[in-house]
């Protein structure tokens, strides 16, 4: 039985005492099974929100609408899938509730199955909070007079997602360092107020004219994904630049400094936070290097756990493996004898294996499936 979020208001209210009914009424007569999903639960700016969906009905059941609406974090304001785009409406008024197909054949069996049945990408003026998607199999024309009553409701499913605001970071402007290079490329230093160092290196041919380049320091960035702690990073300018060559970005941690017991990936992302990328970062000793395809922010983060890699994949294939990788993590995580030698063997298996055969894939285009394999039964 679907559980409704309780800062979901009225409408969680009257979608609970929906559920309620359903679930009586599912013990007298076969139903439809519906599930509706989603690819990435946590989300921000830049990311795409899809969702999926399933319907299995037996037969012998009057005509349908589909229903599937997304409720944002004031429990009120909802987005209704319609069949000519996203609707806007409110709970309070179930008639502005579109559905995104009417008069479906329920009288004989219906399968269907549509991972990405819907799909947006944020843009960063989304409120930031819980979202509520529900899916809904409704009697056909039951929204029309406003009121639900529980035979018009067939099946009913309910999963959440979670925008985050956008990355904020804060700048120390009074280290920042500037430097022309040209078409032969070049190296930009830059140390912060607490002694990491900072080398932006632009490989021969990067850049295609002489341009004037800058970084500085970053002292902090908040509003990261789950799982990540900010180490060190700066802003690079000419903020949106792309190269044509390799850039690569090496900070070294302060004298004294541990390296984190489960390593680093480096984080990019736009001047407003938005556009969030998770790269591979190398670490020699106590020089972490990753490379920036393109500017503004850069930054490099401790994983606190493995599967923090997985809170805003680098690529479509890695958030294909993440279900794999959070779920073996989770096994790892209940074998206390085996928790951290399995740890280590994933954390290599994600650095040295996944994450830079996943980007080798999204960059090459083809050949997706044969560039992320990898034998990870040589690592254990």
């Amino acid at each position: 039985m679907p559980i409704v979020p309780a800062g979901a208001g009225r409408a969680g209210r009257a979608l609970g005492a929906i559920a309620l009914i359903l679930g009586v009424a599912s013990a007298a007569a076969a139903q439809p099974v519906i599930d509706v999903q989603i690819a990435r639960p946590s989300l921000a700016a830049g990311a795409a929100l899809t969702l999926g969906v399933d319907v299995q009905s037996p037969g012998g059941l009057p005509a349908a609408d589909a229903v599937l609406v997304i409720v944002l974090p004031d429990g009120q304001t909802v987005v209704s899938v319609g069949p000519g785009g996203p609707v806007f409406g409110q709970f309070s008024n179930l008639r502005s509730l579109v559905p995104v197909a009417r008069g479906l054949n329920l009288a004989a069996p219906l399968t269907y199955a549509n991972p990405a049945f819907f799909s947006y990408t944020l843009t960063g003026a989304e409120p930031a909070g819980t979202y509520t998607v529900y899916f809904a199999l409704l009697t056909a024309g039951a929204l029309n007079d406003g009121v639900l009553g529980g035979g018009e409701v067939l099946a009913l499913d309910t999963t959440t997602f979670t925008v985050r605001p956008p990355v904020s970071t804060t700048v120390d402007t009074s280290r920042a360092a500037t430097l022309s290079l040209g078409t032969a490329g070049g190296t930009l230093t830059a140390t912060a107020a607490n002694g990491t160092a900072f080398a932006l290196t632009f490989a021969p041919g990067a850049l295609a004219t002489p341009t004037s380049v800058a970084m500085a320091p970053l002292t902090s960035a908040t509003n990261l994904p789950p799982g990540l702690t900010f180490a060190g990073g700066v802003r690079a300018a000419p903020s949106g630049a792309r190269f044509d060559a390799p850039v690569t970005l090496a900070l070294t941690l302060p004298p004294g400094t541990t390296p984190a017991p489960r390593g680093y990936v480096g984080v990019i992302t736009r001047d407003d936070g938005t556009g969030l990328e998770i790269v591979p970062a190398r670490l020699n000793g106590t020089t972490l290097t990753f490379a920036a395809p393109h500017f503004s922010d850069l930054f490099a983060v401790e994983l606190q756990n493995v599967t923090a890699l997985c809170a805003a994949p680098s690529s479509p294939q890695m958030a294909e493996y993440c279900p794999v990788i959070e779920a073996v993590y989770v096994l790892a995580t209940d074998l206390d004898d085996l928790k951290s030698s399995v740890q280590i063997y994933l954390q290599g298996w994600l650095e040295d294996g996944i994450v830079p055969r996943a980007a080798l894939a999204e960059t090459n285009g083809s050949g997706a499936d044969q560039a992320i394999e990898v034998n990870y039964l040589d690592l254990f």
